[in-house]
């Protein structure tokens, strides 16, 4: 037995009569999770970003912190044993661009400061100078430096 409800209306009417809207919860929800993933994507490359480029600094300040605390001549000045802090930037008001760290030092004889001179190469900092000041005196503690010779050969 079969029924016929006239023209045009077929089985494409709902029961109830009225036709509800498709659910966009779907599209919200992987959506919204698109979007979180995009944020954190862009996150965790601005972390690996900042271990790129940090890690050589921190190696250069750890790196020279080590070589004062170890230094012959910083050990005659301030007498041993050598404790030294992590250099710290500071600024030059006379040259802006230059990178110079500078740390705290002390020995049985006394406290001074020390001071790194250094340029960029990329994102690794080259030590140009390092020395120590205390007691008023400047001593150049770095060796290669210490034995330059300059040599005019009239040429």
């Amino acid at each position: 037995m079969s029924i016929d409800n006239g023209p045009g209306l077929g089985s494409d009417i709902p029961v109830g009569g009225i036709s509800q809207p498709k659910s966009k919860k779907k599209l919200w929800i992987f959506g919204g999770l698109g979007c979180l993933g995009l944020i954190g994507l862009i996150c965790i490359g601005f972390i690996v970003a900042g271990v790129f480029v940090g890690k050589p600094m921190f190696e250069f300040m750890n790196d020279n912190q080590a070589f004062i605390e170890s230094s012959d001549e910083v050990a005659e000045a301030l007498g041993a044993p050598i404790t030294a802090t992590t250099p710290q930037p500071i600024q030059d008001p006379n040259n802006p661009g230059a990178l110079t760290f500078q740390g705290e030092v002390s020995g049985a004889n006394g406290t001074g400061t020390y001071v790194i001179e250094a340029t960029m190469n990329g994102v690794t900092p080259v030590r140009d100078a390092i020395y120590l000041e205390f007691n008023g005196e400047k001593i150049d503690l770095d060796a290669e430096t210490m034995f330059e010779i300059d040599v005019d050969d009239g040429g």
